[in-house]
């Protein structure tokens, strides 16, 4: 069973949605990949468009005011309403056009101009923020305002205000720890989202620090001293080969995947087995016993987020067959000899994830003078013990279970 990252996330109940949003995912849809052309500039426009349609409706404005930084030029709004990628006849057409009336009386208009790398496009009239600035000042609106959100881009003429979507996302982060849109779920759905969306694309707040900046060297030492360890823990983990391979069929796998390495190095040192030796991508079942640097292997978290621990595991990875694999973890017995189940859900009838795991985290270990080698020594031979007692028929059941997922799903392909 091929492992893949769970980029699912939970969408707002069509019902709660207002009228205008009907239709949101359509407009996003129209933006697809072209040649040297990226959609993001266009897909952002869309979604944050979204997110202010919902924010206007709340307290009068007050959130899109303060997240534009236009409440000097418009104050609070009621009735704004906004739309994308409208044509104004020898302007352009800019990526967000607001128009309400505030509560100051007299009616709003903003333009907002979204700028992720690109540049400006050029016409005779000029770049398109000095044709948005000339179209506005030939309005009549007493409250108007020329907005510019971006990434890294350079304001080329008048503007009242520039944003940076790091900006963005640092306030309604905020707002979030301070449960300001708790009761407008939608609101805070679409806020999560475009947060989540800016991190992925490098677009959040850059934090740094101090123990950033030294951290490096920190992870060095830690690395350095697992793989010391890792001398420690393999003659142990290697006194199971002879179960697992001759009598079971588990073996060290051709290729460990992400348990060899990812951006932060190798997170894992110590002894792996599959079934018949498969890759660990492609295995639909995982041994190890080890230790385990902190970071999430195949989605599988470390017992405390970001801490390293000593850890041992027999994961399956389920899909639908959800009560064939609790069974089949049960059957090994090892919660009774203190190993925990647990298991990543992605609905209540989908596992992507099952796994039984004895762990014990670093910072837990850890006291002046202690021996870690001693220490490492001690947990790997109390694991390998616990795995050593299991059953034969348990272990064998799982190793077919896993050749019988392989089957099923080579057949599904010739099917298709």
């Amino acid at each position: 069973m091929k492992k893949e990252a769970d980029t699912d996330r939970p969408r707002p109940n069509d019902a709660a949605l207002p009228p205008y949003s009907r239709d949101f995912l359509c407009r996003a849809y129209r933006y697809r990949q072209r040649p040297r052309r990226s959609p993001r500039e266009d897909f952002l426009t869309e979604v944050f468009g979204e997110l202010l349609n919902t924010l206007s409706i709340i307290e009068c404005g007050r959130y899109v005011v303060d997240l534009l930084g236009i409440g000097r030029m418009v104050g609070l709004c009621s009735g704004l309403r906004w739309s994308t990628q409208r044509t104004i006849p020898d302007a352009g057409r800019p990526d967000l056009i607001g128009q309400g009336t505030s509560v100051q009386g007299g009616d709003v208009y903003i333009v907002v101009e979204n700028k992720v790398g690109a540049g400006y496009t050029e016409t005779e009239a000029g770049d398109q923020l000095s044709r948005y600035r000339a179209y506005l000042n030939q309005r009549k609106e007493p409250h108007k305002a020329l907005v510019l959100i971006t990434h890294w881009t350079t304001p080329t003429a008048q503007v009242d205000s520039v944003v940076r979507w790091r900006e963005i996302s640092g306030k309604l982060k905020q707002w979030k720890k301070e449960g300001g849109l708790a009761n407008f779920p939608v609101a805070e759905a679409l806020a999560d989202w475009l947060v989540c969306f800016l991190k992925e694309e490098n677009m959040s707040e850059i934090k740094l620090d101090l123990m950033d900046i030294a951290s490096v060297s920190t992870h060095r030492c830690l690395i350095d001293a697992c793989a010391a360890l890792e001398e420690v823990i393999n003659p142990v983990a290697d006194s199971l080969n002879g179960k697992f391979k001759d009598v079971v069929g588990l073996k060290v796998p051709s290729g460990w995947g992400e348990f060899s390495s990812n951006n932060l190095g190798a997170p894992f040192f110590g002894g792996i087995w599959t079934a018949d030796g498969k890759k660990c991508r492609d295995s639909g079942a995982i041994l190890w016993v080890g230790l385990w640097t902190g970071v999430d292997i195949y989605n599988i978290q470390p017992t405390l987020p970001d801490v390293p621990e000593l850890s041992a595991g027999i994961a399956l990875w389920p899909g639908e067959d959800v009560g064939r694999v609790k069974e089949l973890l049960s059957d090994t017995k090892l919660t009774e000899a203190g190993w925990k189940l647990d298991s990543i859900a992605k609905t209540d009838d989908y596992f992507e994830a099952m796994f039984l795991r004895k762990a014990r985290p670093l910072s837990v270990c850890y006291q002046p003078g202690l021996d870690w080698g001693d220490e490492v020594k001690s947990f790997s031979e109390q694991c390998c013990d616990d795995l050593r007692a299991v059953d034969t028929e348990a272990l064998r059941a799982i190793v077919q279970w896993d050749a019988e997922e392989e089957g099923g799903a080579a057949k599904d392909e010739d099917d298709d």
